[in-house]
């Protein structure tokens, strides 16, 4: 996908699935949103991502697949998915989210081990644009789901980014260049 579908799609959300979701030998999955405590923690999964996780436990293609995904999206599925489940921090040492693409990559490691070659991607509709470019990117072919009706911005999350489309729109403008165009 070229940056500018990126950008049409991560705008309006209504990325159309494509690929052969049996033909994914697994799955990457990304978080859209989270609840933290006073103390700045990870506290719980944000309702984007209990939706996803719903998504995920109910999907008769994704079932047992291996699937990398991160705690937040691990604990909304709460032993609700029949895969192989590793579970990959979204957190860099100093407590803050790690970009989409250094997810991609460090999952990527863990595939590569393992000798996959095709991902099917989920994510939050806004997010999963520049999510699988990413995750293209780092070398795997991917298919995505119609995640079109799943989850929307949450209020309530912690992520000022993931609480309303117009923030999204704000952070997304800056951070698609960054993210896929100069990485090209």
């Amino acid at each position: 996908m070229t940056a500018l579908g990126v950008f049409k799609y991560s705008l309006n959300g209504n990325i159309p699935p494509h690929g052969n979701l049996e033909e994914a030998e697994a799955i990457l999955a990304f978080p859209f949103g989270l609840i933290k405590n006073a103390a700045g923690d990870y506290a719980a999964p944000g309702a984007t991502n209990i939706a996803l996780a719903g998504y995920l436990a109910s999907s008769r293609p994704l079932q047992g697949k291996d699937i990398v995904l991160t705690e937040e999206l691990a604990d909304a599925l709460d032993g609700t998915f029949d895969g192989n489940i590793r579970v990959l921090s979204n957190f860099k040492a100093d407590g803050s989210e790690s970009s989409t693409y250094d997810y991609a990559k460090r999952a990527g490691g863990y595939f590569r081990e393992r000798q996959v070659g095709a991902l099917a991607v989920v994510a939050f509709r806004h997010h999963l644009p520049r999510a699988e470019a990413s995750v293209r990117k780092v070398g795997f072919t991917t298919s995505i789901p119609d995640v079109r009706h799943i989850g929307d911005f949450d209020p309530r999350s912690s992520q000022p980014w993931t609480r309303s489309r117009k923030a999204w729109m704000a952070r997304e403008m800056k951070i698609i260049p960054a993210s896929i165009v100069l990485r090209q």
